[in-house]
Order: C-alpha cells, then structure tokens, then sequence
C-alpha cells in the first residue's frame, strides 16, 4: 500500500509539473499574440506590417511564411505584396473558390488544410476549390499546411491573412487558428484606421500621428470637438 502511494504522489507531482509547463506555454503564447496586435496598432500601412512582424507572428504560429492580402474591388481579386529576399513583390487571385485565399475571401470563412496538395482534402470542403501553385513554382516553396482567415471591419471585407507550413507535424491547431482569428480582428481595424486616414485631408498636425504622440482616433476627436466650439 505504501509502495503504491509513493507512485502516487509521484504521479502527481508529474502531473502538477506538466500543467504548470502548459500554463507558462499558454501565457507565453497570449503575451507573444498581444505584443503583435499592439504593434498591428501602431504600424502605419499594411506593408509594414508585413515586413516588421513577420518574423513575430510566425514564431507565434511555429510556421515558415505568411502573407496578407487586401481587396481590389473594382476587379475583384484580392493582392498581397509578399517578400523576396529584401523585396516586396505582389500576388494576385481573383475571389472565387479557385484558390485557397480566393475562397476564404469569397465565402467569408477561415481554412485549415493539412496538404494543400490533397486534392481530396480540398473537394471534401468544396467542390471548385483548387490550389494555384504557380508562386510555388516560381519561388521553389512547397505549400503544405494552409492557415487563413478573412479580415473584416464591421461586416466589410478588408482582405485575407494566410500563415503557410507548420513546422510541427499535422494541421494548425485549434489554439492557433483562434490566435490568427484575433490577429485578423485587429488587422481589420488597423486597415480601415489607414483607409479613413488615407483619405483625411492632411494637416499639420499629422506629424504627431506618424510619430506616436497621439493616435489617429484622437486627432480625429479633436478635430470634432473644435468644429463643434468653433
């Protein structure tokens, strides 16, 4: 009996020490997830997004490359500038379930694919989905795991962010597809805070802005406030 405790205890103690383990990985994770949302916020267009976070968010994922598409639509596709070496060079796909970024975009719904290869695997979700791997062939990378989801602002669509190739085995995790439907939420409003901003008349006041000093949101209340006092 006493023999049997002792492996007791044991296993308990195990056990306490693989839930603290977890626990750490999981506040890692959240800290990692904020700290790339709170620079989401901060960054001034999409492309700095791209190039300044990279490396930020596919630690987060455990992944080799991601990339941000937005929409054109007038003729509607979706384009993404993605990196070759210290360039930026563009993507496009039209908005239809022939491609992976081109479904989510058309259907409003996140993807996680094990093998963007698996035709069957792609049928099974819908029927005219397809993998364009003309950027593969091109670039020599192989797409395997396919992470994406939409981005919206209120209801509207602002574009698509794909996280490619796990470097664990399987398809992304749960954790991990809700850690990039947060990083899309924000994405969302970061877009749209460049679009208002985009179109504002340029003051001279704008300086504060780009440098940190004030947010957007603020500037623009003060605008408010002293058109409503005159």
């Amino acid at each position: 009996m006493d023999a049997l405790q002792a492996e007791k205890k044991v296993l308990d103690a195990n056990l306490t020490i693989n839930q603290q383990a977890d626990l750490e990985e999981q506040l890692r994770l959240r800290k990692a997830l904020q700290d790339i949302t709170n620079r989401i916020h901060s960054a001034h267009n999409t492309k700095q997004i791209l190039v300044d976070l990279k490396d930020g968010i596919l630690s987060l994922f455990d992944a080799n490359s991601i990339t941000i598409y937005m929409v054109d639509k007038l003729k509607n596709e979706i384009f993404s500038m993605f990196l070759v070496g210290s360039q930026l060079k563009e993507i496009r796909v039209p908005v239809s379930n022939k491609s992976i970024a081109g479904y989510v975009a058309n259907t409003g719904m996140p993807i996680n694919i094990a093998d963007a290869y698996d035709v069957e695997e792609l049928k099974g979700i819908d029927k005219d989905l397809a993998f364009d791997n003309r950027w593969d062939k091109k670039s020599g990378f192989r797409t395997k795991q396919v992470l994406a989801a939409p981005i919206f602002y209120e209801k509207t669509l602002k574009g698509v962010i794909q996280i490619l190739n796990r470097r664990g085995a399987g398809r992304f995790t749960e954790d991990e597809q809700g850690f990039l439907l947060e990083i899309a939420d924000v994405l969302g409003i970061a877009i749209n805070n460049q679009e208002v901003y985009g179109k504002r008349r340029k003051t001279r006041f704008d300086y504060l802005v780009t440098r940190g000093f004030i947010k957007e949101y603020e500037l623009d209340s003060a605008w408010d406030r002293a058109r409503e006092e005159k």
